[in-house]
């Protein structure tokens, strides 16, 4: 995506369906041609270089901020999950693309937080830089942030921060398919020509900025990070400029042969590359993997049966590097030890009251899935043959999408937990709990899904996987330790029942 910165007896049978990256998160497409568009009132152009930030076509969900309310544990906060693009007409496969209004508030609502920092060490002896060149640069040091930190006026360790000391500047998307960062005045680059800074993005939002859970060292700023489910975790940095980096991305600029060579002996986005439209592009990497869920009738049985809770147990806390000297090292760290990711309900519509006293619509934080609300219902039309008790094949029946999107961590298999109501013909009430085990392996010999780092197969990041839930009433409990088989097309379909 490019953006323009301007400055236990239910059975419940488990299938999983692999859908490609960009159909997993669709990419936002914007019109490249588009001019700059940023506020450069109050710059002297002859002295100061206005600061363009790009971020380059990756697809995205977003999260948002709120506290607690009692749906979870005290000091958990949730997200409002995974979005469609709002210009794109259809999908990878030619499919029209419906958009909700739903999808366009989400794609309002997310915020960019951006850092830049200077990028190495430059000789100071016979030059006319200040002698702080010469040293590691330091990302304690801060441009705007009213709240903390070696104040940076000159740049030589800060280009962008944010006004908290805490996070990275705040940037929203506008009208115009810009991202617009809240600044007080224009973002300009500063007056030593020839200093490379690495730029950085992130995206996660309801991660709490404070003092207790942002560390801002010498060498990185990094989050403290407990996760749930619903919050994306999204991050990356502008490549270096390379000779390879200039053609492929910047082949419309004119470059002579003498200024060409000082772009790339400089190596990075700098004062000189910029006064030849030489502007960062950040590439943004999605860090989870996502499950959603859907359920079809099983038999008749299925009527009586309510999805009450879903979760998976994962590793839920780490470290999230939003900026490091070494750019390479920004992702999400966790731990091994396990916690619970439940399944969550999408996120509502709601008028809110603004400050102005305007009204704005606005997604509110999704909640924890209820308890009664998702039932497979059963539809006599199924029936082929009722005598001979031949129907439609279960995932061709009609289906329910239960609650939204859960995101979890990249890993080979997850323990699905299942927890149902089936009320039978007497009123009588069952309550039942299924665990079911699905793997990564057992989807086939996808490179889509094979991990270098860990020489096998996972729920790879920013792929989505859908589980197909087969829902009965009381039937024997039967827990799957692996699904088996590969069905071109990436979906497997498991059901005890079949012959």
């Amino acid at each position: 995506m490019r953006l323009n910165l301007k400055t236990g007896i239910l059975t419940l049978v488990a299938a999983i369906s692999l859908v490609a990256c960009s159909e997993s998160y669709p990419g936002l497409l914007y019109d490249e041609s588009e001019s700059k568009a940023t506020n450069t009132e109050g710059l002297d152009s002859a002295n100061l270089v206005p600061l363009y930030v790009y971020v380059n076509k990756q697809s995205f969900f977003t999260v948002t901020a709120t506290p607690g309310d009692g749906q979870l544990p005290s000091g958990v906060t949730r997200g409002i999950g995974s979005f469609q693009p709002i210009t794109s007409p259809t999908d990878e496969k030619g499919n029209p693309i419906v958009y909700t209004e739903e999808d366009s508030l989400r794609y309002y609502q997310t915020n960019f937080r951006l850092f830049a920092f200077r990028d190495g060490r430059y000789a100071t002896t016979g030059s006319a830089y200040p002698a702080e060149l010469a040293n590691d640069p330091d990302m304690t040091w801060t441009l705007l942030a009213e709240d903390g930190g070696h104040r940076d006026p000159e740049k030589l360790n800060c280009l962008v921060d944010g006004y908290s000391y805490y996070a990275g500047l705040s940037s929203h998307l506008d009208n115009n398919s810009g991202l617009a960062p809240e600044v007080k005045n224009p973002l300009c680059y500063g007056t030593y020509q020839d200093v490379g800074y690495n730029f950085f993005a992130y995206v996660s939002d309801d991660l709490e900025a404070s003092g207790s859970t942002v560390h801002r060292t010498r060498d990185s700023i990094y989050y403290d990070v407990t996760l749930n489910g619903t919050q994306d975790v999204m991050c990356g940095y502008a490549p270096k400029l390379t000779a390879d980096v200039l053609d492929e991305r910047y082949s419309q600029v004119e470059l002579t042969p003498a200024e060409r060579s000082r772009v790339l002996n400089i190596g990075n986005y700098s004062t000189y590359a910029a006064h030849r439209n030489i502007d960062p592009y950040v590439d943004v990497f999605h860090m989870l993997t996502r499950l959603q869920f859907r359920a079809y009738p099983g038999d008749e049985t299925a009527t009586g049966t309510t999805i009450d809770s879903i979760y998976v147990e994962a590793p839920n806390k780490g470290k999230f590097i939003v900026a490091h000297r070494d750019p390479t090292k920004v992702g999400l760290y966790l731990d091994t030890i396990p916690g619970r990711y439940y399944l969550h309900e999408k996120p509502e519509i709601v008028d809110s009251v603004q400050a102005d006293s305007t009204t704005r619509r606005m997604l509110r934080n999704s909640v924890m899935m209820p308890a009664g609300k998702y039932k497979a219902e059963w539809k006599d039309a199924y029936w082929i043959d009722k005598a001979a008790h031949k129907a439609v094949p279960i995932f061709e029946r009609d289906h329910i999408d239960v609650g939204a999107s859960m995101m979890l961590p990249q890993s080979p298999e997850f323990v699905i937990t299942i927890c149902s109501t089936y009320i039978d013909a007497t009123g009588g009430s069952h309550v039942m709990k299924s665990h079911y085990r699905v793997t990564a392996g057992s989807l086939g010999e996808n490179p889509d899904n094979w991990d270098e780092a860990t020489q096998q197969y996972v729920f790879k990041r920013a792929r989505y996987y859908t589980i197909n839930l087969a829902v009965y009433g009381l039937q024997p409990i039967e827990v799957i330790a692996n699904i088996e088989g590969w069905k071109e097309g990436g979906e497997i379909y498991i059901d005890p029942d079949a012959e």
